[in-house]
């Protein structure tokens, strides 16, 4: 959890449970100096006896003025509507840039086995109070860390292209990227945070060294993150290594649905890594 601007959001967030014909009314609320957000939808069970979400909406207030009150849309949930993300609060209120007022930050998740989160800010002032942008991270939900330069939050998630890139979903490492926002524009800063990168690249050759079958995921998530600390050489080496002792496999199974282990896996990774700007052009 982000820190600083974050604690008084959340030691302010409310879920206030109203009955209403079968259904209740969960309602979240943060607040930070004279902004206040309160993020609310319906509670209900469906046909299968789970929880299901509707009607979420957004409001949001300065100095106790409202300023944007709507309900919470994004083309990203074209199925179905929006739902909260789920494990701990939805919406924030943080410091994602430095001199500004502090922005609201709603969590959401498209449905799905594994796929999508979405991060909604909104920042002021703008049309309708508020300035909107919005991001779909994929299968990882993001997380606030105060950890900018000038003490502002970003936003800590994964690459979200290396699922299913190499092998299966279980089996897919996904290397550490970070955000942060410019305007209403999201920046990847990656390569501005080496601990965080480091600290990833360590966890995914934990990973690759304890799969003894589909290893090719972790691997190609760990070169990801050495290539971001320019260490090509060492990911060139270990490569090698690797194949030579019979490593960087996947299963009969995948290798069926087009999956590729051994020299073939080795070309496929140099490829994506240099058209996903892990690795400089031409290296």
């Amino acid at each position: 959890m982000a820190a600083r601007s974050l604690a008084l959001a959340y030691g302010l967030l409310a879920a206030l449970p109203l009955s209403a014909a079968g259904a209740s009314t969960h309602v979240e609320v943060a607040e930070l100096g004279s902004v206040s957000a309160t993020f609310t939808y319906q509670e209900s069970r469906n046909q299968y006896g789970g929880e299901k979400t509707s009607h979420p909406a957004l409001t949001i207030s300065r100095a106790g003025s409202i300023v944007y009150s709507s309900p919470v849309t994004s083309p990203w949930c074209e199925i179905e509507e929006c739902s909260p993300a789920y494990g701990g609060p939805d919406v924030h209120l943080a410091t994602l840039e430095p001199g500004h007022e502090p922005d609201v930050v709603l969590d959401l998740y498209t449905g799905g086995a594994h796929c999508c989160y979405i991060a909604q800010v909104f920042s002021g002032p703008g049309a309708n109070g508020v300035t909107m942008a919005e991001r779909d991270f994929g299968n990882g939900r993001a997380r606030l860390e105060p950890l900018g330069p000038e003490g502002q939050d970003v936003f800590v998630s994964v690459d979200n292209r290396f699922a299913y890139a190499f092998t299966d979903y279980a089996d897919s490492g996904l290397p550490v990227q970070v955000w942060a926002l410019s305007g209403a524009v999201f920046i990847d800063v990656t390569r501005q945070y080496p601990s965080l990168i480091s600290a990833d690249a360590a966890r995914e050759w934990r990973y690759y060294k304890g799969d003894s079958h589909n290893d090719v995921g972790f691997f190609a998530a760990w070169a990801a993150d050495e290539e971001l600390l320019g260490r090509g050489a060492l990911v060139s080496q270990r490569l090698n290594a690797e194949l030579k002792r019979g490593r960087l496999r996947v299963s009969a199974v995948l290798e069926r649905l087009g999956y590729a282990g051994g020299k073939r896996f080795a070309r496929s990774l140099r490829s994506h890594l240099r058209r996903w700007g892990y690795t400089p052009a031409g290296s």
